[in-house]
C-alpha cells in the first residue's frame, strides 16, 4: 500500500474501533443495568421476608406475653423454638435469594464477555474486508 492506502487502512481501522467499542458500552450499561435491577429485587425480597418474620416473632412473643404464669411456663420452650425456626427460615431464604442474584449476575456477566467477543470477531472480520477492498484498489497501491 503506498501513503494514502495506509491512511485509509488506518481510518477505516479507527472507525470500526470507535462503532465497537459503542457497542461494547451499550451492551455493557444494559447488563449493569439488569444487574442492578436484580439486585434491588433481592433487597427488596430480603426486606419483605425479614419484616413478615419480624411480624411473626412479634405475634409470638406477644402472645407469650399475654399468657398467665402457668401457660407461659408450659409455652414459653414452644414459643422461643417457633422463634429460633423463623430466623432459620428467614437465614436459609435470604442465602437462596443472594445464591439466586449471584448466579443470575454471573450468567449476565458471562453473557457481555461473549458478546463483546463475538462483537471483536465481527469488526475484525469487517476490518479485514475492508482493507481487501483497499488493497484492491489500484490508487492505493505503490507504483511500481
Amino acid at each position: 500500500l503506498n501513503d494514502e492506502g495506509k491512511n485509509a487502512a488506518k481510518y477505516v481501522k479507527e472507525q470500526l474501533a470507535t462503532e465497537r467499542k459503542q457497542k461494547v458500552q451499550s451492551h455493557k450499561d444494559t447488563t449493569n443495568s439488569q444487574i442492578d435491577t436484580l439486585s434491588d429485587q433481592k433487597k427488596s425480597n430480603i426486606e419483605s421476608n425479614k419484616a413478615v418474620m419480624q411480624g411473626e416473632i412479634d405475634s409470638l412473643r406477644t402472645m407469650l406475653q399475654s399468657m398467665s404464669k402457668e401457660d407461659k411456663a408450659r409455652n414459653k420452650e414452644r414459643i422461643y423454638t417457633q422463634i429460633a425456626s423463623l430466623r432459620e427460615k428467614n437465614k436459609m431464604a435470604r442465602q437462596r435469594l443472594q445464591a439466586d442474584f449471584r448466579a443470575s449476575r454471573t450468567s449476565l456477566r458471562d453473557t457481555h464477555s461473549e458478546e463483546k467477543q463475538r462483537l471483536k470477531n465481527e469488526y475484525d472480520e469487517r476490518y479485514l474486508q475492508e482493507l481487501d477492498k483497499i488493497r484492491a484498489d489500484s490508487k492505493f497501491r505503490k507504483k511500481k
